[in-house]
């Protein structure tokens, strides 16, 4: 794992267990965790590419959790709300927001009970313990005829325990607490990620039902992430039959989706775990053999991209056929069920309440920071072709992530596992859930295949976007309103030139005589 000046993998072990069963704005109370963050975030040295916290969380952190202390919103404690099940304060709600996080991205716990299980296993930021214990996640092998899948251990029992800390929590927030925009009835849909996204579909269907009876006046957005957004796109395909409930969705907002897939899914599956983003950004070592444990995974498999026109290096390797894979621990059956399962995946009836928000890399980049084809260098390894790099976001490519002709935009340079902590991309779904146009530029998704052409591939240097700077100013309506704007820009290109950060400047006018 790369060692970055300033990064300190114990520190970053103890913010995250700190960090465990307590909401981000709960822990930015606590002084001792709230240095922890900060000197995460000011350690994060240039071009690093797993930043864990930056400036720019702990700003609309700071933001959103000054908002619940003047307004005196509780901080309910998760535990105690997941024991009531869906009965949470509302907050003077208007309306329920799901999200529904990606590969990865939901904890899992060894919850048996006899006899008692290990707890949390994914993520535990106790590396020791991950090392050993990684191995309590692996599924039966070959999948049954049947599809049914159970945990290889006869005593384990594995089950998700919420959402990872930190990626998750400030979008949430933010839904929750709003100062100026409506606030939602907000719930994080968490899901094994390994087993076949059927069943984690299956269950969010359900629990949108349930949410529809709780609230049936209420509209419901779904904000997906990820691989969350094949788990929500095949929800509401399921949900056809159920119009009340489908009607009351209306918002669909996938966060950089892997609607064809990710060649991160081949390079797991073959002896690159450290490569895959969640794995190194939370500073743990998976240990010899992480591979075949992955290969267990269906809903991994599902994610292996199929269509050669928006992977066209799919179009020499077969990797749908087991020999291609040699002496990689596969497994053939789940292979042949569930690759290319992605593409009985339907949500054109929901395009017109469908938006999706990207991550990476501007669309016409000459390079591109996306792995889109791998070789095998010997028996059990491979790496990256460097001839088929793509444009996206570190991990889907934008080809793989595009509906056509749903309305699509970017945050140029965000990072893919971290899209959803963007104060950008925040703001974004705000504005897609009230309506609005959101502030990003446009992609163009008439034909997502436009994106596939193949490029060198080359390491992208991340960029967080800056802590948003607000600035109030009142003019008069005379000609001194000019001057007054100019110095104002003068001043703001002055800031922008010395700490070489992008400004961008909202101005609000408010009608004469208005107080």
């Amino acid at each position: 794992m790369p060692n970055y000046p300033g990064d300190s993998a114990a520190r970053r072990q103890i913010l995250l267990k700190e960090l465990q069963g307590r909401k981000l704005e709960e822990a930015y109370l606590r002084p001792d965790i709230r240095v922890l963050m900060e000197e995460e975030a000011d350690a994060t040295a240039p071009g690093h590419p797993d930043p864990l916290i930056t400036r720019d969380m702990l700003s609309t952190l700071a933001q959103l959790t000054q908002v619940r202390v003047d307004r005196d919103l509780p901080l309910t404690d998760p535990r105690a709300a997941q024991a009531r099940g869906l009965i949470q304060p509302r907050l003077l709600s208007s309306a329920t927001a799901v999200i529904v996080p990606g590969f990865l991205a939901s904890q899992l716990s060894d919850k048996a009970t006899n006899p008692p299980g290990a707890g949390l296993i994914w993520i535990n930021p106790i590396q020791t313990f991950f090392a050993d214990k990684i191995s309590l996640l692996k599924l039966t092998a070959p999948v049954g005829p049947d599809g049914q899948e159970s945990d290889a251990g006869p005593h384990v029992r594995i089950q998700p325990d919420g959402p990872l800390p930190v990626v998750y929590d400030l979008l949430r927030a933010s839904l929750e607490t709003s100062l100026f925009s409506p606030r939602y009835w907000t719930h994080i849909y968490a899901f094994d990620w390994r087993r076949n996204i059927e069943d984690a579909a299956a269950g969010l269907a359900l629990f949108l039902q349930n949410l529809r009876r709780q609230a049936p006046q209420w509209d419901i957005h779904v904000i997906a992430h990820s691989q969350g957004a094949l788990v929500a796109r095949r929800a509401l395909q399921n949900l056809q039959s159920d119009r009340p409930t489908l009607d009351k969705v209306r918002n669909l907002v996938l966060l950089a989706p892997a609607n064809f897939g990710s060649m991160s899914a081949v390079r797991g599956l073959g002896n690159e775990a450290t490569e895959v983003d969640f794995v190194r950004k939370f500073a743990v070592e998976p240990g010899a053999g992480f591979n075949s444990v992955l290969g267990t995974f269906s809903g991994l498999y599902q994610l292996i991209p199929f269509e050669a026109s928006r992977v066209p290096w799919l179009s020499t390797n077969a990797v749908s056929n087991p020999s291609w894979w040699g002496s990689f621990p596969i497994d053939p059956t789940r292979l042949q069920r569930f690759m290319g399962w992605a593409g009985n995946v339907d949500t054109t009836f929901l395009d017109d309440r469908t938006t999706i928000i990207l991550g990476g890399d501007a669309p016409n980049s000459p390079t591109g920071s996306t792995v889109g084809g791998v070789t095998r260098d010997g028996a059990g390894a491979m790496v990256v072709d460097p001839a088929f790099g793509m444009v996206g976001d570190g991990t889907v490519p934008h080809s793989c992530a595009i509906l056509k002709g749903v309305p699509t935009y970017q945050l140029v340079g965000a990072d893919h596992s971290m899209v959803p902590t963007y104060s950008g991309v925040i703001s974004a779904v705000h504005a897609v859930l009230e309506g609005q146009t959101p502030a990003l530029p446009v992609v163009r998704s008439d034909d997502p295949t436009a994106y596939a052409a193949p490029r060198p591939y080359q390491t992208r240097a991340l960029v967080r976007e800056p802590a948003a700077v607000r600035v109030a100013a009142t003019v008069s309506t005379t000609g001194a309103a000019t001057d007054a704007l100019g110095q104002l820009a003068a001043s703001l290109a002055a800031t922008a030139h010395q700490s070489k950060t992008r400004v961008r400047v909202t101005v609000e006018v408010d009608p004469v005589g208005a107080s």
